[in-house]
């Protein structure tokens, strides 16, 4: 087991849900229970905090992400709120101008009965004119954001609430057909493919031989050529997305989980960030299944004894920063650079 030292991010009140790194990485966005949204500079000594975002429906903050050219910041809530959020403007030397993030749309989402529902997860398409989200009500639902509170499509299959969602990347496709893994309640895993607007959306569902697992977290490689789905038996399966047949499955953790992350590092290597509630995050080469890193969160050099969920692990995008979101309501940055 790996000891790394972590630099303790403070200031959410709440437990922290959710990160992402902006797409140069000189931002770390993360969503708190406390209903904000914070900001932080990894451009200066400790990481310091320059943001707040709170949020008009004052509820839960569940997820943030960043659109690929990091100017917009999309989140949402536990009361159904969808937010955009514009970044603060940059100098010529990459420093921000101010530390104020502007609102520039909300909407709610709302069921079959047009009550709002409570959202787990959203997220950008890559080509960012689009945004999807997911929660309780079992849907999938996509919007043009730039036009307000329009519906594109409505993905209807789920039986329970659908945990995680993600695009598959395709940056150099400007029209909107899209390519969707959703994971759920229901223990299923899916591969939805269609067209915003469009009638013919097809699903596949994925499972492997060992039958139908609760995966909570689901992520595609830079490439989108694979799938990872993260799964409450401790488990992370790795899904060829070309041919979708048995999966590759990486065992070592010991519960739930919680999240996964791809990264090609400079050095051109293709890696995958779990976390989970065994208090451990973990760093695998996903084609071949070998751990490349073990680590507890540690503080000092010893273990916290009160620590019991790592909710999120995200990579910087230059491979250097590992992030955890955990439940004593910090984030922990840890320099992995050389680790591996």
């Amino acid at each position: 087991m790996s000891v790394l030292t972590w630099t303790a991010l403070r200031g959410h009140s709440e437990w922290i849900e959710n990160c992402c790194f902006s797409p140069d990485g000189r931002l770390l966005a993360t969503s708190s229970g406390d209903e904000t949204v914070r900001l932080w500079d990894l451009t200066k000594p400790g990481y310091p905090a320059i943001a707040v975002l709170s949020h008009p429906d004052s509820y839960a903050v569940w997820s943030c992400d960043f659109s690929r050219d990091g100017g917009l910041l999309c989140t949402c809530t536990d009361s159904g709120g969808v937010h955009v959020w514009k970044m603060p403007p940059r100098d010529r030397e990459g420093n921000l101008k101010t530390t104020e993030g502007h609102l520039v749309r909300s909407f709610c989402s709302k069921d079959s009965h047009g009550f709002p529902t409570s959202l787990y997860r959203c997220r950008f398409s890559p080509c960012f004119n689009y945004l999807a989200a997911c929660g309780v009500d079992r849907t999938i639902k996509i919007w043009c954001w730039r036009e307000y509170d329009v519906f594109q499509a409505t993905l209807v299959g789920h039986t329970n609430s659908v945990e995680d969602l993600a695009f598959a990347p395709d940056p150099d496709c400007p029209l909107p057909n899209f390519q969707i893994a959703s994971c759920s309640r229901d223990r299923t895993t899916r591969l939805w493919t269609g067209r915003v607007g469009g009638n013919d959306v097809q699903c596949k569902i994925l499972q492997g031989q060992g039958g139908p697992k609760w995966a909570l977290a689901v992520s595609f490689s830079p490439d989108g050529s694979l799938l990872a789905s993260c799964c409450s038996d401790g488990t992370v399966q790795i899904w060829c997305t070309r041919t979708l047949t048995e999966p590759r499955v990486l065992t070592g953790h010991t519960s739930t989980v919680w999240s996964g992350s791809f990264l090609n590092t400079p050095a051109d290597r293709l890696v995958l960030a779990t976390c989970s509630s065994d208090r451990t995050v973990r760093l695998w080469d996903p084609v071949s299944g070998k751990q490349l890193l073990q680590a507890e969160r540690v503080m000092s050099g010893a273990a916290d004894p009160n620590l019991e969920e790592l909710f999120c692990c995200r990579l910087s995008p230059d491979g250097r920063l590992l992030a955890c979101c955990a439940n004593d309501n910090n984030v922990y940055l840890a320099n992995i650079d050389g680790q591996f």
